[in-house]
């Protein structure tokens, strides 16, 4: 009996050249079938990945891939640097993500979480990002009104005071720690936090 192609593209078995020309001709669900088939290859995920990225991470064939190939999250990454901006990524992705040495890769993730939903995943992520070697990477999630608060109250004692002012400015910032920042030694710093608290109290 004859597959449909939606079954064709599932079937671990169905040659990779068909699978191309499945997701080339295809609808949005056989593209998806296609990007989660482990026997599709391993150029045709990098093409599906910008409309498809949660599909093809959840790709059995990812382990063996990066074995294979150590950098093939990073040429993911590379053919869709918007992809943070989905909130269904597996949570491997992010803790690559956060573990990169690409500054840029890391900021992404981090203004990601501004439109974010307050999900443990997200707060997990940014209480990481927080702690992070890379100073832009840490002000924008000081930036972030998702921080987690003990996350801000980690990075109102940034050794940056980009970092400490962006705390003061950051309207999901605890009051006892805005009380801190206020007695701040750099003169920008405590001003915020004292324009903050003021806000606050109005």
């Amino acid at each position: 009996m004859q597959l449909t192609p939606e079954e064709e593209a599932s079937d671990q078995n169905t040659p990779a050249e068909r699978l191309r020309e499945l997701a080339a001709k295809g609808n949005t669900t056989i593209r998806s079938a296609v990007a989660q088939n482990p026997n599709t290859p391993p150029d045709l995920l990098l093409q599906l990945f910008y409309f498809l990225p949660v599909e093809v991470l959840n790709n059995p064939a990812i382990p063996l891939l990066l074995l294979e190939n150590p950098n093939f999250l990073t040429e993911l990454y590379q053919s869709n640097n918007l992809v943070f901006l989905n909130h269904e990524l597996p949570l491997f992705f992010l803790e690559w993500a956060i573990h990169q040495p690409d500054e840029s890769i890391k900021i992404a993730l981090a203004k990601s979480f501004f439109v974010a939903a307050n999900t443990q995943t997200s707060e997990s992520t940014l209480q990481k990002l927080a702690r992070d070697i890379m100073d832009n990477v840490r002000l924008i999630t000081a930036q972030n009104k998702n921080t987690p608060t003990d996350a801000l109250e980690t990075l109102a004692k940034d050794r940056n005071e980009k970092v400490r002012f962006a705390v003061a400015n950051n309207s999901s910032t605890p009051i006892a720690t805005l009380k801190n920042l206020a007695n701040d030694n750099n003169p920008s710093v405590s001003a915020a936090a004292k324009n903050s608290l003021i806000k606050e109290y109005l």
